[in-house]
């Protein structure tokens, strides 16, 4: 029997985008393919909340240092930690948007520029940086500039934390990557009552950085994370504030499961 053809044109906005042979039988498909659930434009799928999302905190746990599993919140933190669950008990969440992305991303008046090259789950990097001199700040806000302009994916966070002498911890506040496309500030705020693990608020000697890829998710879209620190400021002046303004003096990747490439470079003009 003789096949008839049928002559198919697409028309958008009054052009002709183009126009195809098609046999009466074949069968045309527009469904999109290869998009991770709730990742257009970060919203989570229908019948999911957003801490079921890839990288999203999960309310009430934080993770270890290593990565190694839940642990109390308020001891030796680190990875997802819920907002809604304040943290720790000594550490106060905030992240307020802080002004516009810039238009040149590889360009600023002085900033540290963490690069981490993710590419699966639980990878992750601590960057610290030693004060000039341990300080008491028991009742200290850290507010922490923060941008991730450009991030593609829809897994990972940045956590801020603090160290004192002895190497105890206290913060890991967890924002995720896709909620910082503008420079933002995340505070941590140290106040009664003290964190179980033991730390010292009033001989606080570093202050800490980490970014990590998030847990394991069959939805996650992992991606090259370029995350970028303008400055971190002490309330009360207890210490002086950190600007970057020439260098990112000894702020260092020190620990963690960082995938190969991971580095934190100063960024100038």
């Amino acid at each position: 029997m003789d096949h008839q053809f049928i002559r198919i044109c697409i028309f958008a906005l009054g052009a002709a985008l183009g126009c195809s042979d098609a046999d009466d039988n074949a069968v045309v498909s527009a469904s999109p393919t290869g998009a991770p659930e709730g990742s257009a434009g970060g919203a989570p799928p229908a019948g999911e909340t957003a801490a079921e999302l890839p990288g999203a905190p999960v309310p009430g746990v934080a993770m270890g240092r290593g990565g190694e599993g839940p642990e109390a919140l308020a001891g030796n933190g680190a990875g997802p930690m819920a907002a809604a669950a304040g943290a720790d008990a000594g550490a106060a969440v905030g992240a307020v948007p802080a002004g516009p992305a810039r238009t040149n991303l590889e360009s600023c008046t002085g900033c540290a520029r963490f690069s981490v090259p993710m590419n699966g789950a639980d990878q992750f990097g601590n960057f610290e940086l030693n004060l000039p001199a341990s300080v008491d700040m028991s009742a200290t806000t850290i507010t922490y500039r923060l941008m991730a302009v450009g991030f593609t994916g829809n897994s990972g966070g940045v956590s801020v934390y603090v160290r004192d002498e002895s190497n105890a911890d206290q913060g890991f506040v967890w924002t995720n990557l896709t909620s910082l496309p503008a420079w933002t500030e995340v505070a941590l705020t140290l106040s009664d009552p003290a964190p179980a693990n033991g730390f010292d608020r009033s001989a606080v000697a570093k202050i800490g950085v980490q970014i990590h890829s998030g847990g394991p998710s069959t939805t996650a879209n992992w991606q090259d994370a370029v995350v970028y620190l303008d400055s971190v400021r002490f309330s009360g002046g207890v210490s002086p504030d950190i600007t970057f303004d020439s260098s990112i003096a000894d702020l260092a990747l020190i620990d963690g499961t960082p995938p190969p490439g991971t580095t934190v470079t100063f960024l100038g003009q």
